[in-house]
């Protein structure tokens, strides 16, 4: 007679591994502790369970929110906001961009194993160059592990906080099967004026 079978604690993934059960929900769970820890904390000092002296911050390294910058509505602003011809060249310029498939799947190689894997981030790059000519010739530009893009442009007045931008060149695969169901395939950067809000 065989042994009457218990229910798992573990779950089978797609791959065929088996891990517990309670790791799908670890990323629900584990911020839900930290959330209701903060909050028995705030009830605690508010109710005067806890020394306020455990909360107290010194100012200095406090994260101040910084006052909101309201630039002067100048000329370069009312180009931006309401040039058609401007417009238009912005547009030129991101779907030459959006025609450059830099694709990345969920496993890649390191760059110092497969820099070849990378191709189209090098004509990326040389696009940028090619169509910001102020941009590559004012700023400081670095690469960081030979595809990341780091601009740097100094101001006059080195005593103020520097601001950080961050994009990514990157984009989502796309399945080849299903690009004939596209009203227009995905890398080709077409511009549709009735869809345009703006």
């Amino acid at each position: 007679m065989s042994e009457p079978q218990h229910a798992s604690t573990k779950d089978e993934h797609p791959s065929g591994q088996q891990t517990p059960a309670h790791s799908k929900y670890k990323k629900f769970v584990l911020p839900l502790i930290g959330l209701l820890t903060l909050g028995f904390a705030y009830i605690s000092r508010s109710t005067g369970n806890v020394s306020n002296s455990t909360f107290e911050v010194p100012v200095s390294q406090q994260c101040v929110k910084s006052k909101p910058y309201h630039p002067s509505f100048n000329k370069s602003v009312n180009l931006i906001l309401n040039d058609r011809q401007f417009k238009i060249d912005s547009i030129k310029k991101l779907s030459g961009a959006i025609q450059i498939p830099t694709e990345i799947y969920d496993v890649s190689p390191h760059p110092d194993d497969d820099l070849e894997h990378y191709s189209e981030f090098f004509k990326l790059h040389k696009y940028f160059e090619e169509t910001f000519l102020l941009v590559h010739s004012h700023l400081k530009v670095e690469k960081v592990n030979k595809l990341g893009l780091l601009y740097t442009w100094e101001g006059t007045d080195s005593s103020l906080k520097p601001i950080l931008f961050m994009a990514h060149q990157d984009v989502v695969p796309v399945n080849r099967e299903l690009w004939d169901t596209w009203d227009y395939p995905p890398f080709s950067g077409h511009y549709d004026p009735e869809t345009d809000y703006i």
